[in-house]
C-alpha cells in the first residue's frame, strides 16, 4: 500500500513540475526569431513592447495566436524597426541598442544625454539626444554625423524623396538636416508633434500662441512657409495626412474633426463628428476609413462623406492604434488581449495574450507604425 501511495505521489509531483516548467517556458523571452521569419510581411507579425519589461510580445496575425516573447536588451522607451536589415533600434535614457531580430546579435552604445526621439530609414538611424542630432549607420551602428542645436526635438522625420532629415523643435521651429543645417523659426509659443506628407510637401501640426489659442497649422516644405493656420476649439491629437496626399485630418478630444483638402488649402475645412476623449487616430482600407479610438470604443468614419459607418465597443481598456501596411487590419492593444479589426467588414476579434501587460508601443515589420 505504501509503495502504491509513493508511486502516486511521485507521479503527481512529476506532473506538477512538468506543468510549472511549461508555464515558466512560456514566460521566457526567445532570443531571436526563426530565420524564415518575414518581417516585411505587411500583415503577419505584430510586436508589442512593454512599459515595464525588456521584452516585446510577438503575435502571429496570420495564425491568430501568440507567437512568443522577444528578449530585448532594455526597456524600449523609444523604438524603430528597419525591415530590410531586420534591425530593431531601442532607446532607453542614455542607452542605444540595435538588435538583429533574426540572429539575436546586438550593437550598443551609451550616449552622454537622454534620447528624446529616434527614427530609422533605409540604412540609417537618426536620433535627438539632449541638444544633439546624431546619425548612425544600420545595422552597424557606426556614427556618421553629429550636430549641436540650441533646442529640443518634438518629432523627427525622414523626407525620403528629398533624402534629408527634418525635425519639429521647441522653441517652435522647423530644422532641416541635409549637407547643412537650416533652422526656420515659427511664430508660436508652443508646438506639438507633426505629420509629414508622403510626397514630402507638407508638415501638419498643432501650435499655440502666447494667449493659449490652439491652431491647426499646415507648413510647406517646398516654400518653407505657413500655408494655413486654422483656430481650434479644443486640443487636437497628432494630425494625419493620407497616403494619397489628398487630405489632412485634425481630430480633437471633444468629439470634433477637421478635414483639409491639399488641392485647395484656402478653402474652409470640412467639419465632422468624431469621438469624445479620443486618444488615437489612423487611416485604413486604402485611405477610405478614418479610425478614431478612445479608452473603450472605436468609431469608423468614411473619408469621402465624413459620415460615421460604425461604432464598436472594446471588451477592455484599449491601448494604441495601428494599421497594417496593406491597410486591411487594424490593431488595438489591450491588457490581456490584442484586438484585431478587419476592414472593410468591420469584424472585431481578439487574440489572447499570455499575461496582462502595460503596452508602450505596437508595430509590424513593414513599418507604418504609431507611437505614443
Amino acid at each position: 500500500m505504501f509503495q502504491k501511495y509513493r508511486s502516486l505521489f511521485f507521479s503527481l509531483l512529476c506532473l506538477l513540475l512538468a506543468l510549472a516548467g511549461y508555464f515558466y517556458a512560456q514566460r521566457q523571452p526567445v532570443l531571436f526569431l526563426p530565420s524564415n521569419t518575414d518581417l516585411a510581411d505587411p500583415s503577419r507579425y505584430a510586436f508589442l513592447t512593454e512599459s515595464d519589461a525588456a521584452a516585446a510580445l510577438v503575435v502571429d496575425m496570420r495564425e491568430k495566436r501568440y507567437f512568443g516573447r522577444l528578449a530585448l536588451p532594455s526597456i524600449a522607451r523609444h523604438s524603430s524597426i528597419a525591415a530590410h536589415s531586420a534591425s530593431l533600434a531601442i532607446g532607453n535614457q542614455q542607452e542605444l541598442f540595435v538588435q538583429n531580430l533574426r540572429d539575436g546579435s546586438r550593437k550598443h552604445i551609451r550616449l552622454s544625454e537622454n534620447i528624446d526621439a529616434l527614427a530609422g530609414a533605409h540604412d540609417k538611424l537618426a536620433l535627438r539626444a539632449g541638444k544633439s542630432f546624431l546619425l548612425y549607420s544600420l545595422p552597424e551602428l557606426k556614427p556618421l554625423s553629429s550636430i549641436e542645436l540650441d533646442s529640443r526635438s518634438i518629432s523627427l522625420h525622414y523626407a525620403d524623396l528629398q533624402s534629408r532629415w527634418l525635425a519639429v523643435e521647441q522653441p517652435p521651429a522647423i530644422v532641416l538636416y541635409e549637407h547643412n543645417l537650416e533652422r526656420i523659426a515659427l511664430p508660436y509659443a508652443h508646438i506639438s508633434p507633426a505629420a509629414l506628407s508622403p510626397d514630402n510637401r507638407f508638415l501638419a501640426f498643432q501650435a499655440q500662441n502666447a494667449a493659449g489659442q490652439g491652431f491647426a497649422v499646415i507648413w510647406s516644405l517646398e516654400n518653407q512657409e505657413i500655408l494655413r493656420s486654422e483656430p481650434l476649439a479644443a486640443p487636437s491629437l497628432r494630425p494625419l495626412i493620407d497616403n494619397r496626399n489628398e487630405f489632412i485630418y485634425f481630430v480633437d478630444t471633444k468629439g470634433k474633426g477637421l478635414q483639409f483638402s491639399t488641392k485647395d488649402l484656402n478653402a474652409a475645412p470640412r467639419r465632422f463628428d468624431s469621438l469624445e476623449n479620443a486618444q488615437d487616430i489612423a487611416l485604413g482600407f486604402l485611405e477610405t476609413r478614418l479610425i478614431v479610438r478612445n479608452a473603450d470604443s472605436l468609431v469608423l468614419i468614411d473619408s469621402g462623406s465624413l459620415q460615421t459607418l460604425a461604432r464598436l465597443s472594446l471588451a477592455e481598456k484599449g491601448q494604441g492604434l495601428f494599421v497594417s501596411a496593406d491597410s486591411k487590419t487594424v490593431l488595438i492593444g489591450g491588457q490581456q488581449q490584442l484586438f484585431s479589426l478587419q476592414l472593410p467588414r468591420n469584424q472585431l476579434s481578439s487574440i489572447a495574450l499570455p499575461e496582462a501587460i502595460q503596452m508602450r508601443d505596437m508595430f509590424m515589420g513593414a513599418g507604418n507604425r504609431l507611437c505614443h
